[in-house]
């Protein structure tokens, strides 16, 4: 019996249909009291929205991020009882329901807000700071070409259709100035945490291909030359080691091999 109406209560909260509680009131009790739950369900939940997607808050204004929240509620009731991470798809909810906010760009808004919070609450990179110079500390030349390596788990790579990096930017400190224009042009989006603050950039081609091999699981040489197709004269050896000493990748000495190219292009 308990666990029935509990589970009927639970659907109720996601959608706000009373009829599956109806077996579990007294005769001739109102539903309508239980409307307080249902509103109170809501209002957490897009109290937890607001706090990951404060761009797009700030962006639409208050009663244009509760009508897009609603409908995110509404469509993706939370299914645990923990709402750390809720909200994943509400870009994609954004996206759908254009008639609400009239802006092209904001899903991208939305999408670089879910990353910032994702690279924020990401666990650190294992064996510490600093492990992947360690790592190539130990290997020679050839070794080092032929080695392979990860994204850090508190970096995040984002492919956006529309500039949006400096408006949000702007957003996340407080005020989107009036003279940035958003272009509809796709840009690549770098976001990572060092230390505690999370720090970010556009990519180029050259380095977007570069980052991406490295991603994808390829050797720091393939990573390279994928870098050097799009550009002859991109620095390879610079971009390397700037993504070093910020911690963004990390370095697999174990599955590291002699490569064919005797050290990176």
């Amino acid at each position: 019996m308990l666990d029935g109406f509990c589970e009927a209560f639970a659907r109720f909260l996601g959608n706000g249909r009373r009829d599956a509680l109806a077996p579990y009131l007294d005769d001739g009790a109102e539903p309508a009291f239980l409307d307080v739950y249902r509103n109170g369900f809501v209002k957490t939940c897009t109290d937890v929205l607001h706090a990951s997607y404060p761009s797009v808050a700030q962006l639409v204004g208050e009663d244009c991020f509760k009508s897009l929240a609603r409908r995110y509620v509404d469509t993706h009731p939370p299914h645990s009882a923990s709402l750390a991470e809720y909200g994943e798809a509400f870009a994609e909810v954004i996206e759908e329901t254009r008639e609400l906010h009239g802006l092209a760009y904001l899903g991208c808004i939305a999408r670089l807000d879910r990353a910032w919070t994702e690279v924020y609450f990401a666990a650190e990179t294992p064996h510490g700071e600093g492990a992947a110079s360690h790592a190539l500390a130990a290997l020679d030349e050839d070794a080092i070409a032929g080695a392979r390596g990860r994204l850090a788990g508190s970096a995040h790579l984002l492919s956006l259709e529309f500039s949006v990096l400096d408006a949000w930017a702007q957003l996340r400190s407080g005020e989107l100035r009036t003279s940035t224009s958003i272009a509809h042009e796709p840009l690549v989006a770098l976001l990572w945490r060092r230390d505690e603050e999370i720090l970010f950039r556009a990519l180029g081609a050259p380095e977007h291909a570069f980052v991406a091999g490295i991603a994808a699981g390829k050797t720091f040489s393939e990573a390279a030359l994928e870098a050097l197709e799009r550009d002859p004269d991109f620095d390879v050896s610079t971009a390397f080691a700037s993504l070093l000493a910020q911690y963004i990748v990390t370095v697999d000495s174990n599955r590291a091999h002699a490569g064919p190219h005797g050290g990176l292009p």
